[in-house]
């Protein structure tokens, strides 16, 4: 007959026998615990412990007169299928699936803290160069301004240099007086 610790009446196989340190027997044991092995392999840790575990002070194992296990209570006298060490084993792994989401859902905040300061970085360099084209390009401006101011400084002086030469003439021509525009010394 081969007897999970904790499992319910009936749910013994008597054409089954096993090793109890069996792995299988343990996984059969992990699971019926309620491990979801698939997500978390790690927790077989439970079932190997709950299989070996010496029962809590003042409990006995016997078997029923068709050789099902039972445990009681010395003190209390109170008999019942289930290893008192299930509940305990139960609550652990409840305890460790929690500890794993939360390890999980911190792990994937971490992950998404890192993406958004590596989008952070890229869009940082993106605008860098957004801002080096935009100086430049008002470099070139400011370039082309002080060109033309130059330029137009430039005109400015010839054109008061044009209206000087202008003035002079014009005095000049004043003070021949009118007869002697057409005049022209010889």
């Amino acid at each position: 007959t081969v007897f999970m610790p904790g499992a319910p009446p009936g749910a013994v196989d008597d054409d089954r026998t096993a090793d109890t340190s069996s792995d299988t027997y343990i996984l059969d044991y992990a699971r019926w615990l309620g491990i979801n092995l698939d997500k978390y392999p790690n927790l077989i840790w439970i079932a190997e412990y709950a299989m070996t575990a010496p029962l809590p002070p003042r409990w006995r194992e016997f078997e029923d007169d068709s050789g099902q296990p039972y445990f009681q209570h010395l003190d209390t006298g109170q008999t019942q299928w289930e290893n008192p060490l299930d509940d305990k084993c139960r609550a652990w792994c409840n305890n460790e699936v929690q500890i794993a989401e939360a390890e999980a859902s911190i792990q994937a905040l971490e992950e998404a803290i890192e993406q958004v300061k590596a989008d952070g970085r890229r869009r940082c360099r993106h605008l860098q160069r957004q801002v080096g084209i935009a100086q430049r390009e008002a470099n070139a401006v400011a370039a082309s301004l002080c060109s033309r101011r130059q330029t137009l400084s430039e005109l400015q002086s010839a054109v008061r240099l044009l209206e000087d030469q202008l003035s002079v003439k014009s005095r000049s021509a004043l003070k021949r007086g009118p007869g002697m525009r057409n005049h022209r010394p010889q």
